[in-house]
């Protein structure tokens, strides 16, 4: 029997056992927990923690729901306005825009999110704005960028991970401060159930996690008394990478401007309106945090933003994460640096010149991953041709094959500034 609804039943909050749990279920008699650990600080008020705790619970929902595609879900847990049901179901569909594409589900009119009749009211709770930061850190340049901007302006923060890979650690040496906190999410326990149903043949794909990330950092900065969560998102996440069913999907959409707006207006009118979810570094491409990245060498052992090689603390050298970020620290940095980063020059292996010419724009898709712009992809294979001749060192193949020199035509890209919703006392020079 083929499930038609899935629940989200319940959610449980133990600070003495330092446990945030939750409860699904479906019409059909599946059952999933979900579990997250977490020390939580002395006196901790699971009360207090209620409403971001609820709305953690909604994110992490949809990575269950992906592999059963019921036409409802229903929210028991708690209830939901009107104005909260369109967040939801306009994170799930645009958020999932990929994994439809993949897949060649159409769903148009195919997410619906009602509340059971009875389901509890889960009010706000306003916080004293204790003025602390907490900026989330997943392994990459972006997040070690934003903690030297705010080290740079004096400003004092605490790094927050989710599920902490060994090498954050070390990572996180590097930087002004070593203090964390974390919550633990036991991926390969957690999602067991979903992993065998894929065996079996439910679909499966890309899910939008930046949205879990930061969910699970407003809990944090809820149970911890942190009133900014700092993430560190750019403005290369607008650009889409395909159309399907006469929508642009895109890989990123929970990084976009657009989400970024909603989540920090629901963080303040459904979580806490003390609370602010903002990106600092909103206004920059990339190439431009890229660029500012080059210039703290002290990181260049210490980041990985390739997903194969995250568990590993290695680039795996073979895919489109890696062929960007190797072509973005070519545009500033020396190729010898460059290689020694990843081991091996990329532009010397053929067989990346397909994923080059998707990044630039030679296909009908850009490649499903957090890469640059086409634009800013093609100005950063112009700059790592300049710094080959700066080194007196012949073009290596991948960009001889490349019509690198259309680049410089997008050079204005380096010094462009977009919108940002960051307060004031946040903004980029």
């Amino acid at each position: 029997m083929d499930a038609s609804r899935f629940f989200y039943d319940s959610f449980a909050i133990d600070a003495e056992q330092g446990t945030i749990s939750y409860q699904y279920s479906t019409d059909a008699g599946q059952a999933f927990s979900h579990t997250l650990t977490m020390v939580f600080p002395p006196g901790t008020s699971a009360e207090v923690l209620r409403p971001a705790v609820f709305a953690l619970g909604m994110a992490e929902l949809i990575h269950y729901w992906k592999a059963l595609l019921t036409p409802e879900i229903v929210v028991r847990a708690g209830a939901l306005t009107p104005e909260q049901v369109v967040f939801w179901e306009n994170l799930y569909t645009k958020g999932l825009g990929e994994f439809f594409y993949v897949n060649q589900i159409d769903f148009r009119g195919l997410i619906t999110v009602s509340v059971e009749e009875g389901a509890p009211e889960i009010l706000a709770t306003a916080s004293d704005a204790s003025g602390k930061r907490l900026v989330p850190f997943g392994g990459g340049k972006d997040s070690l960028v934003t903690g030297a901007v705010l080290a740079d302006a004096g400003k004092e923060f605490t790094w927050y991970t989710l599920e902490p890979l060994p090498f954050f650690a070390d990572a996180m040496k590097q930087t002004a401060t070593s203090e964390s906190i974390s919550i633990g999410r036991d991926v390969a326990k957690n999602f067991a159930p979903i992993v065998e149903m894929v065996k079996q043949g439910a679909p499966n794909g890309h899910v939008p996690i930046t949205a879990t990330y930061i969910l699970s950092a407003v809990v944090a900065a809820k149970a911890y008394g942190y009133s900014d969560v700092i993430v560190s998102l750019e403005r290369s996440a607008e650009e889409g990478n395909v159309e399907y069913l006469g929508h642009i999907v895109n890989h990123q959409y929970s990084k976009t401007l657009e989400f970024e707006r909603m989540v920090h207006a629901y963080v303040q009118e459904h979580i806490d309106p003390s609370i602010r979810v903002f990106s600092l570094l909103r206004p920059l491409y990339e190439i431009q945090i890229v660029e500012r990245f080059a210039k703290h060498p002290e990181y260049f052992r210490h980041f990985v933003s390739c997903n194969r090689g995250l568990k590993t603390g290695r680039w795996c050298g073979e895919c489109a994460k890696c062929a960007f970020m190797f072509a973005a620290l070519s545009a500033f940095l020396s190729p010898e640096t460059v290689t020694g980063i990843f081991s091996k020059n990329l532009f010397e292996d053929e067989a990346l010149l397909p994923l080059y010419e998707e990044l630039i724009g030679k296909d009908k898709s850009k490649p499903f991953d957090c890469v640059g712009t086409y634009d800013e992809n093609l100005l950063a294979l112009y700059l790592s041709g300049e710094q080959y001749g700066k080194a007196g060192l012949p073009l290596p193949p991948v960009l001889k094959a490349l019509p690198i020199e259309d680049g410089k035509a997008h050079l204005p890209l380096l010094t462009e500034h977009g919108p940002s919703i960051a307060p004031s006392e946040y903004r980029l020079s």
